[in-house]
């Protein structure tokens, strides 16, 4: 893949929010010039993704910790993982990262097993305060 340049990216983000169009006619316009603006300059979608994956995830992990409950930090690290959730687990998760209260049973098992997926087990241990 050649990685595309400021003007590239400027050109492809441009192309990207028509997609947001009401439009199916615009929308399909966009992903055709997309596709080949991309073709013409050997840019892969696939690795534009990927890159776009990546930079998500540093951003992600360079917000500061705010450590005021351990479902809060737990709810921050699975958002930190990098991990590609699904739409309600992400709004889940972000709102458990903002919850001033604590969780319901519920909302506590479902935390749990998001965590167990990701691999965090020692929150068990450690934070079986909540």
């Amino acid at each position: 893949m050649t990685m595309p340049n400021p003007r590239d990216i400027e050109r492809i983000a441009k192309l990207i929010a028509m997609f947001d169009s009401d439009q199916a006619g615009e929308r399909n316009a966009a992903f055709n010039k997309l596709t080949e603006y991309c073709s013409a300059r050997s840019i892969s979608l696939v690795d534009i993704g990927e890159r776009l994956k990546r930079s998500s995830v540093i951003e992600r992990q360079s917000a500061p910790v705010v450590r005021t409950g351990s479902h809060r930090l737990d709810a921050q690290r699975c958002l930190n993982s990098g991990i590609r959730w699904k739409v309600h687990e992400r709004k889940f998760l972000e709102d458990m990262e903002r919850e001033g209260s604590r969780p319901s049973d519920k909302q506590k098992e479902w935390l749990k097993n998001l965590c167990r997926r990701m691999g965090q087990h020692q929150w068990e241990t450690v934070h079986g305060c909540y």
